[in-house]
């Protein structure tokens, strides 16, 4: 099931972060971002999300403002509000508790925090059984009968990874089974794991094309077998992103 995400908040580096953090751990969410209140309230007043995610402090409006803005609008009047503050002020928890704003998290908050902030709200029936990671340099490559095919990788784990693509309607068949070369930055050099062998385990249409034919879609696959030869590479890209979130995490975010 696709679920629309909107994410308010005047830093760029903020949002970043969210969009980082939700991308690692759920493939359901199509994520928009608003940096100023009037786009805020412009998107929630003509446009439908399955979640907010808002920072408190919003020029020209503040999150409980922007909160009762929402819960009156025709199309956001039940949506689940995820408040974002860096204050632990007791008359301020006040306040968003009197507004009926439950749950509020206090930065800096980490992943698996965000995480199960969102499980709160939406319950998705599965939970992740391994860590999972949003990288912003890891290039994806399909493979298949000589031919070979770029995507977006959402996110990955140690056990399946969800990417978006465009294909033709004639590749579909070849989406099953397949292998994939995943490459990652370390230290200024480009270094590829080669050879993944993966088996398809969910697909959504994300667009169509003229010939009402999928063109655009998201897809989950699920690794089968690393290559003996790639498994050093395999840990050194897992060690890396376990340790990029690590510092992440550290950040102490205003």
């Amino acid at each position: 099931m696709h679920h629309r995400l909107l994410i308010i908040h005047p830093s760029p580096m903020i949002r970043g972060l969210f969009r980082k953090y939700v991308l690692s751990e759920f493939t359901q969410f199509e994520i928009v971002e608003a940096e100023e209140a009037p786009d805020a309230v412009a998107k929630l007043t003509h446009e439908s999300f399955n979640l907010v995610i808002s920072g408190n402090q919003m020029k020209g409006l503040e999150g409980v403002t922007l909160f009762k803005v929402m819960r009156s609008s025709k199309f956001n009047a039940n949506t689940p509000f995820l408040l974002a503050t860096s204050s632990q002020e007791a008359e301020e928890r006040a306040e968003f508790a009197e507004a009926g704003i439950d749950p509020v998290m206090v930065l800096p908050i980490t992943a698996k925090q965000l995480s199960d902030k969102i499980h709160q709200l939406i319950d998705f029936r599965q939970r992740r059984a391994t860590p999972r990671y949003n990288p912003d340099q890891v290039q994806l490559l399909l493979k298949f009968e000589g031919a070979s095919l770029p995507a977006s990788l959402i996110n990955i784990s140690r056990g399946s990874l969800s990417a978006d693509l465009v294909i033709h309607s004639d590749e579909i068949r070849l989406l099953p089974s397949l292998y994939l070369n995943l490459t990652y930055h370390k230290e200024g050099q480009s270094v590829t794991i080669s050879d993944i062998w993966c088996k398809l385990r969910q697909a959504t249409v994300l667009d169509w094309d003229a010939e009402f034919c999928a063109k655009n879609l998201r897809v989950v696959w699920e690794f089968l077998d690393i290559p003996e030869t790639a498994l050093p590479l395999w840990e050194d890209l897992f060690t890396g992103l376990a340790e990029e979130y690590r510092n992440l995490e550290q950040l102490d975010a205003p």
